[in-house]
């Protein structure tokens, strides 16, 4: 999405926290933890 939009990983991830607090969508129905990835060095891990 950062690179979609042009923007910044944490930025995106500010908007998405904004939109989950204020109940635009509810965070266990758009998102699965286990599609997330984070980058450890330069390989990626699922978690």
């Amino acid at each position: 999405m950062a690179e979609l939009f042009q923007s910044s990983v944490p930025k995106i991830n500010m908007h998405l926290k904004s939109i989950f607090e204020e109940g635009e969508l509810v965070e266990m129905a758009t998102c699965k933890d286990f599609l997330q990835v984070q980058k450890e060095g330069v390989r990626k891990v699922n978690l």
